[in-house]
C-alpha cells in the first residue's frame, strides 16, 4: 500500500490517462522490491524511489508524473537498445540521465528492468 500523499501526488500530477501507469509502477517497486517511496521537496511534484536500508546514494528513480516520465540513476549507456528509454543531454553532475516516458502500458516492463538495474547499482555503491 502506498503512502496516501504519494498516491495523491501520482493521481493528481499525472495526466488522467497516465495516472494508473504511474501508480502501477510505484506500487510494484514498493510491493515487489521493497522500494522506499518519498515525496520530493515542497516546490516539486515528483516521487523519489530509494533502495531499502542505509542510503549510500540518492534515489535510484525520480518518478515525474507532471512530466510524464521516469528518470533513472544509470549511466547513459543503459539506454542503449531500449525501446522507450533514452539518454538525456544533461549536465555532468546530473545523476539521472536516462529518461523513460511512461505513456503506454508496454513501457512498464522496460521501466521495471531499468529500475532493477538502478536499484542494484545503488545497493552496490
Amino acid at each position: 500500500m502506498l503512502d496516501p500523499e504519494v498516491l495523491a501526488l501520482l493521481r493528481t500530477r499525472a495526466a488522467s490517462q497516465y495516472a494508473d501507469l504511474f501508480v502501477s509502477f510505484v506500487e510494484k517497486e514498493v510491493r515487489a522490491y521493497g522500494a522506499i517511496a518519498e515525496l520530493g521537496t515542497e516546490k516539486t511534484s515528483y516521487v523519489k524511489l530509494y533502495v531499502p536500508g542505509p542510503r549510500k546514494v540518492g534515489a535510484y528513480c525520480y518518478v515525474r508524473p507532471d512530466r510524464g516520465c521516469l528518470d533513472f540513476r544509470l549511466p547513459i549507456e543503459a539506454a542503449e537498445g531500449c525501446r522507450f528509454a533514452a539518454a538525456r543531454n544533461v549536465q555532468a553532475d546530473n545523476a539521472h540521465p536516462v529518461r523513460l516516458p511512461l505513456t503506454v502500458a508496454d513501457a512498464l516492463p522496460e521501466a521495471h528492468r531499468l529500475a532493477r538495474r538502478a536499484a542494484e547499482e545503488a545497493e552496490a555503491a
